[in-house]
């Protein structure tokens, strides 16, 4: 997570961490979607996830989880996003 940043703006990535924070809203359309803060020993970074994403895999966002999130960096105004395209859970052994 500590390494993103603006070289990688539009690029796809793999990130792990735990949920830290979960913002939840309504689209214009009345969907939920959400701001999720992902953190791993050496940063963190919000993880935005549009309704699409939600649907399909709803159960994996929830605080103090640990995921896998696949994405678009988006770098707006010095800081970096992950736009999520798929999220999975990651089981500790």
């Amino acid at each position: 997570i500590k390494e993103i940043s603006d070289r990688h703006n539009g690029r796809s990535v793999n990130i792990c961490g735990t949920v830290s924070t979960i913002k939840k809203i309504l689209t214009k359309s009345g969907k939920p979607m959400l701001f999720v803060s992902m953190e791993d020993k050496a940063g963190q970074i919000e993880v935005v996830t549009f309704p699409a994403i939600l649907e399909k895999n709803s159960q994996a966002f929830v605080e103090n989880k640990i995921l896998m999130i696949s994405g678009r960096v988006d770098f707006k105004d010095g800081m970096a996003k992950v736009i999520c395209d798929t999220a999975e859970e990651v089981n500790e052994t």
